[in-house]
């Protein structure tokens, strides 16, 4: 199939598409996947994308266009888009989007029933304190690994974040918690230290030679798949690596160097999950993982900190109770709705998660792409590497 769109001069018919309309019924409370393979005659100015919506009662409970992660090579690769579909859910609209004047081409196009939802699903409990702390611990620690240690290519940091969930919660004393920290995050980070503040820093002893670091301006993309924007993200080669070291919640301190030798290839991410198992708003880890992702992007990337007097640590620690105790996907969306109205610092904060709000959410690829500035060193931060 190919699809091919001139271009409008109407702002407001500005794609073309090509779709179907299915009915919902024999996919009720189960999981989908729209799968195809595509791709694109050559680079041009428009993006394309899959697009899978799913309407309830007359509206749109679901919709992916994947403009936000559109088909980009000339080659044919495999493309999918992932759903829960409501007991309620009336129709599935199926089809292929083009945004701006280009052609795309796809083929292989299914429908795919994944089983039932819910799948390894936890139901929401309230947080107790010591899980709240570890919770928040393990959040601090994974954005200064994520965003200030280069590791190897297609390291699956969302899935790294479901399992350092797994593993940090249910931590008892702070040794078990640092231990627990430093395990999860060795394959993508190893060169970061976790250790009770109380007891003697462990040895560091850097290789010799030419490292990488992270340098930023703001958060850029991080494919060269994504939309253009005027922020930046890059590595370079440096002789000499600094070292940052801060306290985590807990009682726990952390050390890195701000340049690092990448691993050089990192296997997929094991999960303590039963088959079957994929992340969604009705989770009670993936939201808990998702606040982490979301939180740590203001955290290293908002420019203004110093223009609104919130606690943005305190912020952290009550989204994470507030997302464990929703009830599902549609109430994990009014948690992120608070936080952003009562911290101030979240503005781009999307209005409305994905009705299925999953590690690949709406709100983490808005994140993304719209953070913007220097890192700010009034934060106490790893400065170093933003700049």
């Amino acid at each position: 199939m190919r699809l091919s769109f001139a271009g409008s001069a109407n702002s407001n018919a500005s794609f073309g598409r090509v779709s179907q309309v299915i009915s919902a019924v024999p996919y009720r409370g189960r999981r989908v996947a729209l799968r195809a393979l595509a791709r694109v005659p050559r680079p041009s100015a428009g993006s394309a994308g899959l697009w899978l919506r799913i309407d309830a009662k007359g509206q749109a409970v679901f919709n992916d266009n994947m403009l936000d992660r559109p088909v980009a090579s000339v080659e044919w690769k495999p493309y999918e888009i992932e759903a829960e579909v409501p007991v309620d859910a009336d129709q599935i609209v199926v089809g292929l989007l083009l945004q701006g004047a280009g052609d795309v081409f796809a083929d292989a196009y299914e429908l795919r029933d994944l089983g039932a939802s819910g799948v390894g699903a936890e139901a929401a409990r309230t947080l107790s304190k010591q899980e709240t702390i570890n919770l928040a611990a393990f959040g601090r620690a994974y954005g200064y690994a994520r965003y200030f240690q280069p590791t190897a290519a297609g390291a699956d940091w969302d899935s790294l974040a479901l399992a350092g969930v797994l593993a940090v919660q249910d931590a008892r004393s702070v040794g078990q918690l640092a231990a627990a920290i430093q395990k999860v995050l060795r394959p993508f980070a190893p060169e970061v230290k976790v250790w009770p503040a109380s007891t003697r820093a462990p040895s560091q002893e850097l290789a010799p030679g030419e490292r990488v670091r992270f340098r930023h301006r703001g958060l850029g993309p991080q494919t060269s798949a994504a939309r253009k924007t005027v922020y930046e993200t890059h590595t370079e080669v440096v002789s000499k690596a600094e070292m940052f070291a801060t306290d985590l919640p807990g009682g726990l301190r952390l050390s890195m160097p701000l340049g690092n030798v990448p691993p050089s290839a990192i296997g997929p991410v094991r999960l303590e999950k039963p088959d079957g198992f994929r992340p969604t708003g009705d989770d009670r880890i993936t939201r808990i993982a998702d606040v982490i992702i979301a939180w740590n992007v203001p955290q290293h990337f908002y420019p203004y900190f110093e223009q609104v007097d919130t606690d943005w640590l305190e912020q952290l620690e009550r989204s994470l109770r507030e997302a464990s105790e929703a009830r599902d996907a549609e109430a994990f969306t009014q948690v992120l709705n608070r936080t952003r109205r009562r911290s101030q610092r979240w503005p781009w904060l999307c209005r409305r998660a994905a009705a299925s709000i999953g590690i690949r959410s709406r709100m983490v690829r808005l994140d993304r792409g719209s953070a913007g500035c220097q890192h700010n060193a009034s934060r106490g931060g790893p400065q170093a590497a933003a700049m």
